[in-house]
């Protein structure tokens, strides 16, 4: 195992690639201080996302552990769940007509309306708080 001491500076092509991004509408999700220590250097082993000591990489520095997965995970969650929330803008729902159908039959069914209830596909964003345990 090597001695890794990478620190911020040394990645300062880290900026260009953000702006650069940024450019694409692509989000950077900046996760360095949840992976280094106190003086920024790299850390293997860390607090996971519930403040437990763990190890987060692999022994050859390279991957992530489960535990640092999940901590990384967490980073992203958090930044999707705020676009989501910045971004979610009025639903344009279907209307029924003003007018009745000048076709309807007295006696028969309705018609069909144009539209059915709209119902939520997934659950408020905004209670969820960290990733479910497994």
């Amino acid at each position: 195992m090597g001695n890794f001491c990478y620190k911020r500076r040394d990645f300062s092509f880290v900026l260009f690639s953000v702006k650069t991004a940024a450019k694409s509408g692509i989000t950077y999700v900046d996760v360095w201080d949840g992976f280094v220590d106190e003086a920024g250097g790299f850390l293997q082993k860390g607090p996971d996302f519930e403040g437990q000591i763990r190890q987060l990489r692999s022994y050859d520095g390279i991957y992530f552990t489960k535990p640092g997965a999940r901590k990384l995970a967490h980073y992203v969650e958090r930044e999707i769940t705020r676009l989501l929330a910045a971004r979610s803008a009025p639903l344009a729902l279907p209307t029924e007509p003003a007018t009745p159908d000048a076709n309807a039959v007295p006696g028969q069914p309705a018609a069909r309306p144009l539209a059915g209830p709209i119902l939520p596909l997934v659950a408020s964003s905004s209670k969820m708080t960290s990733l479910p345990s497994t």
